[in-house]
């Protein structure tokens, strides 16, 4: 059990020194709790997919790490083994796709690629001619989940504070110190002499830190957020409160329309899968993790209050 002493630092200061990250480090991108919901949401996001029938060479967790990161991957033949491995690419053609792709890997070295010939783009998202990753999307819910952090903080330290004690001098001020040290330490009775500063009138402020304390709205938040990241990614639970009551049929039909996006990017891999397997002799497909997907639906689902 913490011990909080009223001494020349300031008791605001010891609380506030408790809790790490403190709220003030809490902000933008550069504090720890954005770095772990960074890491978190793009776990969610690779769980949602299933890598099948891949060669030995291709490591699928490099390729879930990079993929979903970069936009988009290398998939070419060297010396006889298949590997998707980051790279770039050049080229134009008549759809303003690229023509050839370039690997730099610090074991296989340096290799060219024509697009169709010796090797095919891996992608599963394309705007506005550009092969998106989905960096934009986990920063922005890494930011307000972080946020929500930083107001934690600040909630949870306000809500150690309960009284606060007001001296007219360094004499009182020396001796309701000494009174909140014995409190704090367990003393059941505290002793002082009436010469020893204290006025008939002692002056305190006490707070009502339930009123004051949001931590459980701030937790809603949180879990609205990661829903919010959730549906935006293509899973949603049809019945996102145990308030409404929706049929079966729409609840399929919610639940195919909330798919879309992540089915989307299941096809746009597949049909690049289609084409490395028609040069390479491979079986190699994606399909939804369909349990980590109804498990994440039955996360997404808020008890009734």
């Amino acid at each position: 059990m913490e011990v909080f002493s009223l001494n020349k630092h300031g008791f605001f200061n010891t609380v506030a020194n408790l809790l790490n990250p403190r709220p003030q480090d809490v902000n933008g991108l550069e504090n720890s709790s954005y770095f772990y919901y960074e890491k978190q949401l793009y776990l969610k996001l690779q769980s949602v997919f299933v890598f099948e029938n891949m060669p030995d060479t291709v490591n699928i967790d490099y390729l879930k790490d990079n993929l979903f990161r970069t936009g988009s991957m290398n998939i070419i033949n060297h010396n006889g083994n298949i590997y998707i491995l980051n790279g770039g690419f050049t080229g134009i053609d008549m759809y303003n796709f690229p023509t050839e792709l370039i690997t730099s890997n610090a074991v296989l070295g340096n290799m060219r690629n024509v697009i169709g010939e010796s090797g095919e783009l891996l992608y599963f998202n394309r705007v506005k001619d550009e092969f998106i990753s989905a960096h934009s999307l986990i920063k922005r819910y890494s930011v307000l989940l972080a946020q929500c952090d930083g107001t934690l903080n600040t909630s949870l330290m306000n809500s150690r504070v309960a009284q606060v004690f007001w001296a007219k001098n360094d004499a009182e001020l020396r001796s309701l110190q000494t009174m909140y040290d014995k409190i704090s330490q367990g003393s059941p009775a505290v002793f002082l002499k009436k010469d020893k500063g204290l006025n008939d009138n002692l002056n305190t402020d006490i707070f009502n830190v339930k009123n004051t304390f949001i931590g459980m709205e701030i937790m809603d938040t949180k879990r609205t957020i990661m829903n919010e990241f959730l549906t935006e990614i293509g899973i949603n639970n049809a019945n996102t409160t145990k308030r409404e009551r929706l049929n079966s049929d729409e609840v399929n039909a919610n639940n195919n329309e909330c798919l879309a996006l992540v089915e989307l990017w299941v096809s746009t891999m597949n049909k690049c899968f289609e084409r490395a397997n028609l040069l390479f002799n491979t079986k190699m497909s994606v399909k939804l993790n369909e349990k980590i997907v109804k498990h994440y639906q039955t996360e997404m689902v808020v008890d009734e209050q």
